[in-house]
């Protein structure tokens, strides 16, 4: 038979016991939930490379295309073409003014985007009766059948995305035309400033297998 002091020790080791055990579930509970979710992570290795393991986790609108071999890499590029019609312009049917820029030969120009600018918000600016045309000169490939109309183009930071992308190869010279859609014999008197910049945007593309380089973008 157990002396009281005996007891009472017993009773200590059986209750330090308990709340081991306690813990050890507790730690148990933490760890099996730790490893759910690691499970339904993406796996992410040293093996197949960055762009692999980034094509893994995010979601491909945000994927970053400037990171593989040399000549698959894809970055942002912007064209910005600047007309100055003069100030308190007069728009009629001959009203045109064209501006031509060449993409360098490091790599070609994937088009994506279009976006406009004006220095005045009114009528000689962002509401100027005024219609765009791109072209390849290289190609002689016109991008649109019919001018865009200007206020059919996003503005700054929100740009018009462009259904079918325009390739432009190294080398190649692009031109921008705004003209005037008013009718012969005719004429629109404005005031204020006709400064006027159009900003082509997409990807410069340094990439042997074009149909590679379009299949690997989100637009």
């Amino acid at each position: 038979m157990l002396t009281p002091k005996e007891r009472l020790k017993l009773e200590r080791e059986i209750a330090e016991i308990q709340n081991e055990r306690a813990n050890l579930r507790s730690r148990e509970r933490s760890l099996n939930a730790r490893s759910a979710l690691l499970k339904s992570q993406p796996l992410v290795s040293d093996r197949g490379g960055l762009r692999n393991n980034i094509e893994k986790i995010i979601p491909k609108h945000l994927r970053p295309q400037n990171i593989g071999h040399f000549n698959e890499v894809l970055w942002n590029y912007w064209f910005p073409f600047d007309f100055d019609f003069g100030t308190d312009p007069t728009y009629d049917n001959t009203t045109r003014e064209t501006t031509v820029t060449q993409v360098d030969q490091e790599a070609g120009f994937l088009l994506t985007s279009i976006s406009r600018a004006a220095t005045d918000p009114g009528q000689s600016g962002a509401f100027a009766p005024l219609h765009i045309t791109v072209r390849d000169l290289q190609s002689t490939r016109q991008f649109n059948d019919e001018p865009i109309p200007l206020q059919q183009i996003g503005q700054k930071g929100e740009p018009t995305c462009l259904d079918t992308p325009l390739y432009f190869p190294p080398n190649a010279r692009i031109e921008l035309t705004i003209s005037s859609w008013i009718p012969k014999g005719n004429s629109f008197a404005t005031t204020g400033s006709g400064k006027h910049q159009i900003v082509l945007g997409g990807f410069r593309v340094r990439e042997k297998d074009g149909a590679k380089a379009l299949a690997s973008i989100f637009v």
